[in-house]
């Protein structure tokens, strides 16, 4: 499963590494450091770095798999399919780990008063717990009904990625009274080690539904 690690990982830490390497010096600090410390123009921002960058990710692999029937290539060699979904599992995992420890060291460096590090510490937790869910569901829609099916809807679910954040902040909050803010710190007063539980729990019994689908005949 390790040779499969390194296969997948090329394709999400390279462009994890991109994106960041390219985003972060840009990014205007300043704003978190002003009388609310956790910005939500920022906090928007890395929720859309990490659903982004997972999400392109997973489509950008799949397509490399399907154009070069990578899975029918493996099913002739002796490895086993809970050996492929685990080692697809485990490199995302492992890209939202990266992705939060990234931010929680820049955050750190930025500011270590807690009622700038607490929240902003948090929600990045917090959103990476969620876009490890919705990554694992993801992969089961893929191992399920196969690229060619799935795939579509994924591209579709990555350019709503792009348009709803605006959409969201610009009309929906305003119109049920809520600042945008709101959301934000919303998100921080959840407790990280309970979303951490519940998200773990939950990615693992997907990987575990995954392993007993293992219809790679359709991708």
């Amino acid at each position: 499963m390790l040779r499969l690690m390194k296969k997948y990982a090329f394709v999400y830490y390279g462009y994890m590494a991109i994106i960041l390497g390219l985003l972060y010096p840009l990014n205007n600090y300043d704003r978190l450091t002003g009388s609310r410390p956790l910005d939500l123009s920022f906090g928007y921002m890395q929720a859309f770095q990490i659903f982004w960058i997972i999400f392109a990710s997973i489509w950008m692999q799949e397509q490399i798999e399907f154009k070069a029937n990578g899975y029918k290539f493996l099913r002739t060699l002796p490895i086993k399919d809970k050996d492929i979904v685990g080692a697809k599992f485990t490199v995302v995992f492992g890209s939202v780990f990266i992705y939060v420890i990234f931010h929680c060291i820049a955050f750190a460096f930025i500011s270590t008063a807690p009622e700038y590090l607490n929240p902003s510490i948090t929600a990045v937790i917090n959103l990476g717990i969620v876009c490890l869910i919705f990554a694992g569901l993801l992969h089961l829609g893929v191992i399920k009904f196969g690229y060619m099916n799935f795939g579509k809807f994924l591209l579709i679910l990555m350019i709503l990625g792009l348009v709803l954040p605006i959409l969201v902040t610009s009309f929906l909050l305003p119109k049920i009274g809520l600042d945008r803010y709101d959301v934000l710190y919303a998100i921080t007063s959840v407790n990280w080690i309970f979303v951490t539980a519940v998200g773990f729990a939950l990615y693992f019994g997907l990987m575990r539904i995954a392993v007993k689908l293992k219809n790679f005949e359709r991708i």
